[in-house]
């Protein structure tokens, strides 16, 4: 099937394919197709927008092309994207695709795509994991360092059988488990 004539087809007549032409609903349709093909149709889409954006390599797609069609905006993208910049948010993300399947299509496009973003990300700062003093003993060490969890996140308790085998493994591989 050619997506990009179908992706044309649904920008041009959206109420043909049940849409409302609102940015949420192409997306949505959109998610659905790329999940119809196992993810494989818009694999790199976000590695093209994350260098972009200068950011938000956590983000998904969606959010990513709002952040540059909104660039002066710190909050509220979505609100935006279902106002007055409507057309601006779904006309970006159409020209967006069609340079992404120009790319991709592209010989090692789809490497390149990817090489680009690692290339981004190298030079990027390196985050670390928040430091909370919730004890005088370990204020000094983050709780990411000691092998345990930040403040607020739940963990997951392991089956004793599980337990039973790590305390069986040699001090010298734990920390190879962690």
């Amino acid at each position: 099937m050619d997506y990009r004539k179908l992706f044309a087809e649904i920008h041009r007549r959206p109420k043909m394919y049940g849409l409302d032409g609102s940015y949420r609903d192409y997306c949505t349709y959109l998610l659905g197709i790329d999940a119809g093909n196992d993810g494989r149709l818009l694999k790199g889409f976000t590695e093209l927008l994350v260098p972009r954006v200068g950011a938000g390599n956590n983000l998904p797609w969606v959010s990513l092309v709002l952040h540059l069609a909104f660039p002066d905006l710190t909050s509220g993208w979505r609100d935006e994207a279902a106002g007055e910049g409507k057309q601006a948010a779904v006309d970006l993300l159409f020209s967006l695709l069609d340079e992404f399947f120009d790319k991709r299509d592209a010989p090692r496009g789809t490497a390149a795509i990817f090489d680009d973003y690692l290339t981004w990300l190298k030079v990027q700062p390196a985050r670390t994991c928040q430091r909370k003093n919730h004890s005088r003993a370990r204020a000094a060490v983050p709780a990411c360092d000691r092998g345990g969890t930040l403040p607020g996140r739940r963990t997951r308790e392991r089956p004793r059988d599980q337990q039973q085998r790590r305390d069986q493994v040699p001090a010298a591989a734990l920390p190879l488990l962690r």
